[in-house]
């Protein structure tokens, strides 16, 4: 798919049900690019993760993400909806954690990584999952900008999962793909619009992003933004700069 270099191969023959460890890049590399993991069916795995054998043999493709794609600007945290816009690209954090979401990888949640929050702004030193809202009617999809995947809220009347697929399959209801954003006193509600265990939200006892009916942490989003926005202070403002 465009890379320089050989990729990993592995002639050893499995049992169905086998655990492998995924390979990692080798020496495989992309100009402006860095390696993302590799790709099977629907899901995303990382150097080092564990994959389950099917009765056959598989093809792994390698993912890769444009390097520096959003150095030039600020992840400004966002706290009316009136502030979002289809086309946003936003990273969905933990409120009162310094963590955020990471893209889809496998399973039936997503991942945290470490990040910075200061002064309403998010920076990290990995690699966190941007995602971009497009429209739907008067609410949005949720497609993560390196994979191309969409979130979904895939739970059940007993189960809490956060899932994405390469498409919204045509034969299903959108509801599970489509979600609302929300805000009560500057913290968002990101709830699809499925009836079931969906509203995103933060577990951080088992330190992951996945969707619930209740009972779990709120989030944050923060919006890239190529300038920070101007501050007006007022001679009377207690403000410090």
């Amino acid at each position: 798919n465009g890379a320089e270099g050989d990729a990993p191969t592995d002639e050893t023959k499995y049992v169905a049900g086998s655990k492998v460890t995924v390979a990692d890049q080798n020496d495989m590399t992309m100009a402006g690019y860095r390696f993302a993991g590799w790709k099977y069916g629907e899901n995303i795995y990382k150097a080092g993760a564990n994959f389950t054998m099917p009765a056959k043999d598989v093809t792994f493709v390698a993912q890769w993400v444009e390097k520096q794609k959003f150095d030039a600007g600020y992840w400004v945290l966002v706290t009316d909806a009136s502030e979002l816009n289809a086309d946003d690209n936003v990273v969905i954090a933990a409120a009162d954690y310094d963590v955020a979401m990471k893209s889809y990888e496998t399973g039936n949640n997503c991942k945290q990584v470490e990040v910075t929050r200061a002064n309403n702004l998010l920076t990290w030193n990995e690699n966190v999952g941007v995602f971009q809202l497009l429209a739907s009617g008067s609410n949005y999809t949720i497609q993560d900008v390196n994979t191309k995947q969409y979130l979904y809220a895939a739970g059940t009347g007993t189960s809490n999962h956060l899932k994405a697929t390469d498409e919204i399959p045509a034969d299903e209801g959108m509801a599970k793909y489509v979600w609302t954003v929300s805000f009560t006193d500057g913290v968002p509600t990101v709830k699809a619009t499925s009836e079931n265990r969906n509203t995103l939200m933060y577990n951080a006892g088992s330190d992951l992003f996945s969707c619930y009916s209740s009972g779990q942490k709120a989030i944050a989003l923060y919006k890239y933004v190529t300038e920070l926005p101007t501050i007006e202070l007022n001679s009377d403002d207690n403000n410090t700069v």
